[in-house]
């Protein structure tokens, strides 16, 4: 798949609008006006406008754009395409080279070397560069590259607190509104799931990272508000770059599925209270462990200096 993360919403996004109005044939807005009304640039919509024509929803006729027959389930990009769309492989991609110190702090670069170096197009490594710099990884002054900044204890310490109000609020949220039968059986997998893992010798990172953003996306997602689920995007950047740094360390990592089972089992018994004393004991963890892992990350950056 050839399209950012961003055609790939504001795609699913123009269907589900589409839905709203069943008539057909009829005209569909201008690129200016759905530009406007979906806040990207002409060009993403001219991408869209290109997978309509392709899965025939609409057809081009001079200037005009033609819906020929509304949307179908097949039509939508699923939430799996969605999450490995290319922005999300650059972002993976740009994150590896920040936790193995390819990136170091105070090292410059372009998206046009990233592109060429990931055989990318610039729109997908632009899209993962600016969300990884909410997370105060990277940064970018107008007309000049970015720029890869040292993590600091303040800076860590500023977003563990923020990651601790969000998770905490969520846990209220659970307490208000006790789980519906569906999602008591998602709980009840995961819960499963993360006892299956935890017995595993050798833990692929790969099936640890599926579950930890299984597990603080059901946590969050409990809110139903999408501009705390928003926030926590850049946060859980950083829990991936920290993932990173810790994929060897398989007692950090055992340790971490055994918090996320006390959390899990709590509130499957609806003991909030002790719930959220498992949740507080888990944040605190992975605030040390950040912290810890920083502090190394300093060292190896003051050596490898000296080492010139």
């Amino acid at each position: 798949m050839n399209y950012s993360k961003l055609i790939l919403e504001v795609y699913n996004k123009l269907l589900d609008d589409i839905l709203k109005d069943k008539n057909i044939p009829r005209g569909i807005s201008t690129e200016s006006e759905l530009a406007k009304k979906y806040a990207v640039s002409r060009s993403t919509i001219r991408k869209i406008m290109e997978i309509m024509y392709k899965k025939t929803i609409a057809v081009k006729d001079g200037s005009n754009k033609i819906l020929l027959r509304l949307p179908e389930k097949g039509d939508y990009f699923s939430k799996e395409e969605v999450k490995n769309s290319k922005s999300d492989q650059a972002e993976r991609a740009i994150l590896k080279k920040l936790y193995k110190y390819d990136l170091k702090p105070s090292n410059r670069f372009s998206e046009l070397e990233l592109a060429r170096e990931f055989n990318m197009n610039t729109i997908s490594i632009r899209e993962a560069l600016i969300g990884i710099s909410q997370t105060g990884l990277i940064t970018k002054r107008s007309g000049q590259k970015w720029e890869v900044v040292a993590l600091t204890q303040s800076k860590i310490s500023q977003l563990v607190e923020f990651r601790f109000i969000l998770e905490m609020y969520a846990m209220d949220c659970f307490k208000n509104n006790p789980l519906e039968v569906e999602k008591l059986k998602a709980f009840q997998l995961l819960l499963q799931n993360h006892k299956k893992l935890i017995q595993v010798k050798r833990i692929d990172v790969d099936d640890f990272f599926n579950l930890e953003e299984q597990f603080h996306y059901t946590l969050v997602n409990r809110c139903q508000n999408e501009f705390i689920i928003k926030s926590y995007r850049s946060l859980f950047i950083l829990i991936s770059y920290h993932i990173g740094q810790i994929k060897y360390d398989s007692i950090k990592i055992k340790k971490v599925l055994g918090q996320h089972i006390d959390v899990l089992e709590a509130i499957l018994d609806a003991d909030f209270t002790r719930a959220k004393k498992a949740l507080q004991s888990h944040l605190d963890h992975a605030g040390n462990s950040m912290r810890e892992v920083n502090i190394c990350s300093s060292e190896k950056k003051l050596n490898i200096e000296h080492a010139k």
